[in-house]
């Protein structure tokens, strides 16, 4: 097979793989970290005073929580973000959501570590809106 009949066979596969892929309601790594979840359940059982927000950066779809807590490193932190599923209707629409923080490490020590994560998923109706972020004493406008 020619190179160029390869190239066209491997791109039109990647354009199968991308174009076929919904962000909805997925779990998982998006371009820009885990995708966020929304569950009303785990939403509102997530304890969110096992550490204290540092700051925060909303680029696009993508939002970066720095946060410290006690550990050893850091390096076997797990961080997920959860949102409410209720929605309130204003002009821009408001979500809620908290960061859960799972640690699993018996120091003293006080570590900062960032996770990155796509709200894309959460954007209602792809317009912008007003997160607030358990933790933090403002919200963010996602545009």
């Amino acid at each position: 097979m020619g190179k160029l009949k390869q190239y066209t066979l491997a791109m039109s596969c990647l354009f199968v793989i991308l174009s076929s892929c919904s962000e909805k309601g997925i779990s998982g790594v998006g371009f820009c970290g885990d995708y966020a979840i929304e569950d009303e359940s785990r939403y509102v059982s997530t304890v969110s005073t096992n550490y204290t927000i540092k700051d925060v950066v909303a680029a696009g779809n993508c939002i970066t929580i720095t946060i410290s807590a006690s550990g050893c490193s850091g390096d076997r932190w797990r961080g997920t973000l959860y949102f409410s599923e209720q929605i309130v209707e204003t002009t821009p629409n408001q979500r809620s959501s908290k960061l859960s923080l799972v640690t699993n490490e018996a120091c003293l020590a006080v570590i900062e570590k960032s996770f990155t994560f796509n709200i894309g998923n959460m954007r209602p109706e792809n317009e912008p809106f007003m997160l607030k972020l358990e933790g933090l004493n403002y919200p963010i406008v996602i545009n």
